[in-house]
């Protein structure tokens, strides 16, 4: 099964919440993550580029959640 690095930062920020809140706060990190990519290859980078800096943005995973 192949992950993505924002499928992974994901999981490795939600893991430490209470089980209930997982998949709410999941969904909302995938799409404000989706969208910083958007706007960064709207900015010109490519999605792989655009990947790395909207998780680099966000910072670390386990500081986030």
């Amino acid at each position: 099964m192949m992950t993505t690095l924002t499928q992974r930062y994901v999981h490795a920020a939600v893991a430490g919440l209470p089980e209930t809140q997982r998949d709410d706060v999941a969904e909302e990190l995938n799409a404000s993550v989706a969208d910083a990519i958007d706007d960064l290859v709207a900015g010109g980078l490519t999605r792989e580029e655009a990947e790395r800096q909207a998780l680099n943005d966000l910072g670390d995973p386990a500081v986030l959640s």
